[in-house]
């Protein structure tokens, strides 16, 4: 249990292997700033960049886990602080491009429930599935925004790949959830499966399907979906499997 204060922490937090665990977050976790000091992780193999130093690692990842539990008896909250990491905007986008941190990574899991969270200024992705069989996230929002205006002008939109819940896999229930971000708001990604979205609010880049080449997705349903000022509605892309774009 995590109690209804505001943490200063750091990213790169990775718990694997939990099985029949609750974590009830009543306060906030605040990530670091100090986006000079943030963990990577070293790149390997033949697509290494010698004038690279790494790829950040994500603020917190579960992975490996059977029936985890991440609940609020209030509103749990995950500061990404991603201002810092979007910059000004156009530029940062240039200088930083997709090493960014995502804000929750979840992967090779099954039974999770994610309820009563709110994720505010992710760096980058800020909800991630990968992999996942019986999920269900309710009662959660996610927040993206450089200003309070009621639109997506081109500086909001600066805070690009700032995406909602990315959905990779098999049985996920999304129910009375909301997100305001700069792309794709409730997105299901390849071999994914009996994903249904409902009693939804989303302004963005739309509720999405894809990216998708060879992979097969099938049996997703968006449903009571209300989408105020988004850029884009529904939103399909594809990608060509030997162009690879």
């Amino acid at each position: 249990m995590i109690p209804n204060e505001t943490y200063s922490i750091m990213g790169g937090i990775i718990a694997a292997g939990l099985k029949d665990v609750t974590i009830q977050l009543d306060g906030t976790l605040s990530f670091s700033k100090k986006i000079k000091h943030w963990p990577k992780k070293k790149l390997v193999g033949p697509h290494k960049n010698p004038f690279k130093k790494g790829h950040v690692l994500d603020c917190f990842v579960f992975s490996h886990t059977t029936n985890l539990t991440l609940t609020s008896s209030g509103t749990g909250t995950m500061e990404g602080n991603g201002a810092v990491w979007w910059g000004i905007p156009g530029i940062g986008y240039l200088i930083r491009v997709e090493n960014r941190p995502k804000l929750l990574h979840i992967e090779y899991a099954n039974d999770t429930l994610v309820e009563n969270f709110y994720f505010h200024d992710s760096p980058y992705w800020t909800f991630e599935a990968y992999q996942v069989d019986g999920m269900e996230i309710r009662f959660s929002s996610i927040n993206n925004r450089r200003d309070e205006k009621d639109d997506h002008n081109l500086i909001e939109l600066s805070a690009f790949n700032t995406d909602g819940f990315d959905i990779y896999g098999n049985n996920v229930w999304v129910h009375d959830c909301e997100v305001w971000n700069q792309d794709d708001a409730f997105c299901v990604k390849g071999h994914s499966a009996n994903i249904t979205f409902e009693r939804i609010r989303a302004s963005g880049l739309g509720l999405t399907i894809g990216s998708i080449g060879p992979e097969i997705v099938q049996n997703v349903t968006f449903r009571d979906a209300y989408m105020h000022n988004t850029a884009k509605g529904i939103y399909l892309k594809f990608r060509s499997i030997d162009s690879g774009s």
